[in-house]
């Protein structure tokens, strides 16, 4: 089997792709040998069996692989019916917490995730498809992150920091977040993956009450964001609070990283930011690095504040 189609399938399982649109079609008359490096890269990887994905998504993967491997005529090895009796009869665990690993050319990072789309009223204990393009735009443009201070807002679970902080080299990261148990399975996740805790730091930061916190933040370069384009209720505290640090920080830039899921939403907050910043689209990049659904389009947009224009009594 070539490499590269089992790279992609096991870069697609660890990170809990939708089965439904996993490129099974590109696995082609599988030998022995090949199903087992194939079994081993996935459900029975080291790090899935200590950090494990949910157990029903490794259940369906296995019935669609072996459903695969039937309609091309080819004999299932016994070690993948073995890994999925072993499933079958694994006991469901109460818990809705569960890992997925997100796998670069470099490094894996592994977070702990909600299954569930909301969960203790909030929809940040998972990772979206915003957040995966988002990192995937920090990767083609780790030089312009070099050594540069950098506010992500919503930071949820943690995907978009851990990524800048392990290969951008940033010079100080500020994750932000407000929900308690956001935060604290963000923490759990930075503590995880090794991270280094010396140019980082996790706030509890309520857009709002975001003035209470420009002494902890000093000089930002760039303000990140993902998936906090989607209510209207906020979009007058989101603007302001991006005006107000742009402002007293003197941001250079806002990347945002917006799931397109309804169009009027997203027209109505860039009307509204255009009052205050200079709105500049960006290309959505292409997933080299992580894997995404692009059945819902994500925008990238970069965000610079304008400049007052200065009055006769300002001269």
């Amino acid at each position: 089997m070539l490499v590269e189609p089992l790279e992609k399938l096991s870069r697609q399982f660890l990170c809990g792709f939708p089965i439904n649109e996993i490129a099974f079609c590109e696995l082609q008359a599988l030998n022995y040998n090949d199903q087992e490096s194939l079994l081993n890269a996935t459900v029975n990887s080291q790090l899935v069996l200590k950090y494990p994905i949910k157990i029903d998504y490794q259940k369906v993967f296995l019935k669609h692989l072996m459903s695969k491997l039937e309609s091309d005529g080819s004999d299932i090895h016994e070690d993948i019916f073995s890994a999925y009796v072993k499933l079958i009869a694994t006991k469901s665990c109460e818990t809705e917490l569960f890992y997925k690993h997100y796998k670069t050319s470099k490094n894996v990072i592994s977070l702990m995730e909600n299954v569930n789309l909301i969960s203790e009223g909030t929809t940040g204990l998972r990772t979206w498809q915003a957040s995966l393009a988002l990192s995937e735009w920090c990767l083609e443009n780790k030089a312009s992150l070099l050594n540069k201070n950098i506010l992500e807002l919503g930071s949820g679970i943690g995907l978009t920091g851990l990524v800048i902080l392990q290969q951008c080299q940033p010079g100080k990261f500020y994750f932000s977040d407000c929900h308690p148990a956001v935060l604290k399975t963000l923490k759990h996740n930075i503590q995880l993956n090794n991270t280094n805790l010396n140019n980082c730091q996790v706030l509890n930061l309520a857009w709002q009450n975001v003035n209470e916190h420009l002494y902890d933040l000093d000089k930002i370069d760039y303000i990140l964001a993902a998936d906090v384009v989607y209510d209207t209720d906020l979009f007058q505290t989101l603007i302001e609070a991006l005006r107000i640090v742009s402002e007293k920080c003197g941001v250079e830039d806002v990347v945002f990283a917006c799931t397109e899921r309804n169009q009027e939403t997203l027209r109505e907050f860039l009307q509204q930011i255009k009052k205050y910043f200079k709105v500049m689209e960006e290309q959505c990049p292409r997933q080299n690095n992580f894997v995404w659904s692009t059945s819902t389009p994500v925008r990238i947009f970069r965000f610079q504040l304008l400049k007052k224009k200065k009055m006769w009594f300002d001269i």
